[in-house]
């Protein structure tokens, strides 16, 4: 099972204020930049997961400095396999040639 926060840990560990942390965490899950495994519980409380505490850091650091950028959610890259049948000549087994 995944170790997830509550807002009021997150803004301990931060070090940020409670409102701060908590609009931070709703405004990143707005962009879509927190993984699926933040989500709001019982319509009021927020559990977040380790991974997306950085995320909420960086996010809360540019507001500070005002550098405000928008990350890109990573996407991943599917790749699909096709096979190709061998010639009709190459299942003939060695030895049984039709001449």
């Amino acid at each position: 099972m995944t170790k997830r926060y509550s807002v009021e840990q997150v803004a301990e560990m931060l070090g940020r204020d409670l409102l701060t942390v908590r609009t931070a965490v709703e405004t990143l899950h707005k962009q879509r930049a927190l993984s699926a495994e933040t989500f709001l519980f019982a319509k009021r409380a927020w559990r977040v997961t380790p991974s997306d505490v950085s995320k909420i850091q960086i996010y809360l650091d540019e507001q500070v400095t005002g550098s405000m950028r928008h990350h890109e959610r990573k996407v991943r890259r599917v790749v699909k396999r096709q096979v190709i049948a061998p010639p009709q000549s190459d299942l003939q087994p060695d030895g049984e040639n039709s001449e």
